[in-house]
């Protein structure tokens, strides 16, 4: 059901949700209306002119091949310099990949479900053909989204998969997710260290997250809540499994706060190990979800 030109829109029962192809494929809203009142689960989308469409923080877009930054926008893969092209926005990094910012095209759409795809030929910001998928899936429960991609390469490739979106009322929600440990230092200081969670960064009984944070989390438990008490609502999180990552961000000046769910640490492609990457092999399928469970506490 189209929205808008630029947005398809989904309905189950009280839950309605907003998708941009042409931004992304990003989830752009995802509300309740129940007699009357409306409530947004996720920030609403702030078209200020930092990123793709002129849109900038707002709404969840997928994350492939991969979250966060690469340090100097370069790496090694299985022998080869790979070099890639710095990001405005992290500059002299590259970030979050290239799915956030590109088209996607509608494979199929219906009242309750979105599909979409972008076929990526290789270019500055990856240098191997790939295929990203979006598919979108409302029901009277909640949202479940899935991001997969296939190697269209003749070699293999790394890849890492994530989501981010965008909470509103950071003020006033209470965030709760469990983390057995930490990377020392902000995301944009690359850290390399994994160290215990200090008691002012556990959530595990939930608080408001503070403003101004940029760190990155390990070994989350696949669950997370956030609750909204002025509001009367409260909506779950349920990352799959290889999402066993999270980068907890609070801009500055923005009554917003992001829990990204990623297969990986931030630079993961420079760091020993490669750890949480996956060694994608020609024509091979890797996939990740994250379901929104929204629910009154009314």
């Amino acid at each position: 059901m189209a929205a808008s030109p630029e947005t398809v829109r989904l309905a189950a029962g009280n839950l309605r949700a907003e998708v941009s192809p042409g931004l992304g494929g990003r989830l752009a809203r995802f509300w309740v209306e129940r007699d009357g009142v409306v409530f947004d689960f996720l920030a609403p989308l702030a078209f200020d002119g930092s990123g793709p469409g002129g849109a900038g923080q707002g709404g969840c877009y997928g994350l492939a091949p991969y979250s966060n930054r690469i340090a100097e926008a370069a790496f090694v893969w299985e022998g080869r310099r790979v070099r890639l092209r710095p990001h405005r926005l992290a500059a002299p990094h590259s970030l979050h990949g290239f799915a956030w910012e590109r088209r996607f095209d509608i494979i199929s759409a219906t009242r309750e479900r979105l599909s979409l795809a972008h076929h990526h030929q290789g270019d500055d910001d990856w240098p191997w053909p790939l295929k990203v998928r979006l598919d979108f899936a409302l029901s009277e429960l909640g949202l479940e989204m899935t991001i997969s991609a296939v190697n269209l390469a003749s070699q293999a490739q790394p890849l890492g998969l994530g989501f981010h979106p965008f909470f509103p009322q950071r003020r006033t929600a209470r965030l709760r997710f469990e983390a057995k440990e930490m990377w020392e230092g902000p995301a944009d200081s690359l850290p390399r260290r994994r160290l215990p969670v200090p008691p002012d960064l556990d959530f595990a009984s939930g608080r408001t997250p503070p403003e101004g944070l940029d760190h990155a989390f390990a070994d989350i438990a696949a669950e997370a809540d956030i609750i909204w008490p002025g509001a009367g609502w409260g909506l779950g999180l349920t990352a799959s499994p290889d999402l066993r990552g999270a980068v907890l961000f609070s801009p500055r000046g923005r009554d917003l706060f992001c829990w990204e769910p990623v297969s990986h640490p931030i630079d993961a492609v420079n760091l020993p190990g490669q750890p949480g990457l996956v060694r994608l092999v020609p024509n091979a399928v890797q996939s990740a979800g994250l379901g929104l469970w929204p629910r009154s506490l009314l």
